[in-house]
């Protein structure tokens, strides 16, 4: 099982079954791409639930943060050292997520808590969930 999930005008996702996947990192160039293959290991949670889902970019490109659907965190990655700096515990089944115009939040939909959880990516806590209806599966943004 594979899949690819692309952001516009941002870096892929891969992944084959849940662990390990690929980030490929493309700069303003699309022709010239840095891929890397890594996994998470997250203490406790069963690598079957590791299961990478959606990914967001803050706007200097330093972090990506990647939905680790139903081990209800988010990964926290270094894009340049492709180090796993934290895991942030959120709702259920975290699928897509948008960042803040400012860049300042990001925001997360979980699909089986039915909440949106709201992250200060400053301090890479989660501040707060918020009821939004059954089932979320993205979040737009508009500024």
């Amino acid at each position: 099982m594979s899949s690819e999930l692309k952001v516009r005008n941002r870096p892929a996702l891969q992944s084959s079954v849940s662990v390990p996947l690929k980030l490929a990192i493309w700069p303003r160039n699309p022709v010239s791409q840095i891929t890397r293959k890594f996994g998470f290991k997250i203490p406790g949670v069963r690598p079957e639930l590791i299961q990478p889902m959606g990914i967001e970019f803050t706007n200097d490109g330093k972090l990506a943060f990647v939905a680790i659907g139903r081990a209800n965190r988010l990964a926290v990655v270094d894009t340049a050292t492709y180090e796993v700096k934290d895991f942030i515990l959120i709702g259920q089944r975290p699928w897509h997520m948008a960042l803040s115009p400012d860049g300042k939040k990001l925001y997360t939909a979980n699909g089986l808590t039915n909440d949106m959880t709201v992250v200060d990516v400053e301090s890479l806590k989660a501040e707060r969930s918020v009821p939004v209806g059954r089932l979320p599966w993205g979040v737009a943004i508009k500024p």
